[in-house]
């Protein structure tokens, strides 16, 4: 049906209500459409999806009524966004929902990713173990990153289960377990997918290394591809107010090379020898103030261009609401 601006309501944490002016009988048949909405499985054919929030929005409304991704991410940086970005039970409720019709789908797409991402680890392990190099293979930042995208994999398929079953109305009503489980999925999607963009970058880029072995290319290549594959087909959003997750990430693994290298004087990388402490903090802070977050805006900006109709041209008005 066409939008009527005049019967449009906006959900907040669950509840349906008139947005503002939007009175008479009006609002009771627009509650009336969006209860029957919700009636049905995740909104199907409803023309229903969502958008960098995670929220419900109608996508057949005018261009007029939109905003494009400059505006969009300016509120990324809301900080009042920060505190809840983990645990907003409507981020989560989007977490569980994909392009596909059907949500087995979703669960066994995620299913086969993570069988693979798994098979990574393994033959990872088996590689180092055969070189005699196994007690140094969680130095390496590529190894850190496979085991974040594993185990993020894993809960983004715990996650889809628990939404599978779950009532739409009650979609954005979480126990403190779901809670738990989707705050923690939200963590390690922060990671795992700006992680990979900075292997990939690193070791064909600046590490200037050959493909060597198939295992390399798998590890240093296809293993973004995966999480690519996941990241345009979930409607799970992407927070740039998360980005302190990524950052804790990236601190941890600093602080793992200056302790591998005060116990062993072995440096992981040539570009971080701390044997060479100023080129080593020059290289940390670049990373930190210029890569990284080229990584996380560039994740962000796939995430926006794969859930709307394109860059500067559209998301919905009132990101924050969700608008039918």
């Amino acid at each position: 049906a066409p939008h009527d601006p005049a019967a449009a309501v906006t959900i907040r944490h669950g509840t349906v209500a008139p947005r503002d002016g939007a009175g008479g009988m009006g609002s009771h048949s627009a509650r009336a459409r969006v209860e029957g909405w919700l009636s049905e499985p995740f909104g199907h054919d409803r023309g229903l999806s969502v958008l960098t929030d995670g929220l419900l929005f109608d996508n057949s409304m005018d261009e007029g009524t939109r905003q494009g991704c400059c505006t969009v991410l300016g509120r990324e940086f809301e900080w009042r966004k920060a505190s809840v970005a983990l645990l907003s039970d409507r981020d989560a409720a989007s977490f569980g929902r994909s392009k596909f019709s059907d949500p087995r789908t979703l669960i066994g797409l995620r299913v086969g990713l993570f069988l693979y991402l798994l098979a990574m680890v393994v033959w990872s392990f088996v590689a180092f173990a055969n070189d005699n190099y196994l007690k140094y293979i969680m130095t390496y930042l590529t190894q850190w990153s496979l085991a974040a995208s594993t185990v993020y994999m894993g809960l983004a398929i715990a996650v889809a289960v628990v939404f599978f079953n779950k009532a739409p109305t009650k979609l954005t009503h979480l126990s403190v377990h779901e809670q738990n489980l989707c705050a923690a999925a939200r963590a390690f999607h922060a990671i795992a997918l700006p992680a990979e963009f900075i292997v990939v970058l690193v070791f064909w880029v600046f590490l200037g290394a050959g493909v060597g072995s198939v295992l390399n290319v798998h590890v240093h290549g296809i293993a973004l591809l995966v999480l690519l594959v996941d990241h345009l087909v979930s409607k799970a959003s992407f927070r740039l107010a998360n980005a302190w997750v990524t950052y804790l990430y990236a601190v941890a693994y600093v602080i793992v090379t200056v302790i591998l290298f005060a116990l062993s004087r072995r440096d992981v990388y040539p570009f971080l020898a701390w044997g060479m402490p100023l080129s080593a903090a020059i290289t940390v802070a670049g990373i930190g103030l210029v890569l990284l977050p080229l990584m996380l805006l560039l994740t962000w900006w796939i995430k926006y261009l794969s859930l709307g109709p394109g860059c500067c041209r559209g998301s919905p008005e009132g990101v924050g609401d969700a608008v039918v």
